[in-house]
């Protein structure tokens, strides 16, 4: 049996995380910013995902949505499929902007297993 994830009561599919993240205009290895999420389309989008997590967990992460919940339920969602959403903090204008970027998770893992023998 696999270990329990200890945000999600069962495991968001990768084609639903990723139909979400479509939805929102957001593509992979594509820079965007908090800006350019259109919130009240993301609010009822993202909604899609919350019945994937525990009640206890989603009950505050859902209860009022922001652009920054937004990030940290993608980054979630994200992760348990070997994706990252990396932040990158930069200046437009005198004013602090994050650049988001979704990434495939580079692992230590190899597909095949090593297999050394001594004659």
């Amino acid at each position: 049996m696999p270990p329990r994830h200890p945000l999600f009561s069962v495991l968001p599919p990768k084609e639903i995380v990723f139909g979400v993240i479509e939805k929102l205009g957001i593509h992979i290895q594509q820079v965007f910013t908090r800006d350019q999420l259109p919130l009240e389309t993301a609010i009822d989008i993202i909604g899609v995902l919350e019945s994937y997590y525990f009640p206890c967990k989603s009950a505050d992460l859902f209860a009022d949505l922001n652009e920054k919940r937004i990030i940290t339920i993608l980054r979630q969602c994200l992760k348990v499929h070997n994706y990252t959403l990396k932040g990158r903090e930069t200046t437009r204008n005198g004013r602090k902007v994050v650049n988001y970027i979704i990434a495939k998770e580079e692992t230590d893992q190899l597909d095949e297993p090593i297999v050394v023998s001594f004659h």
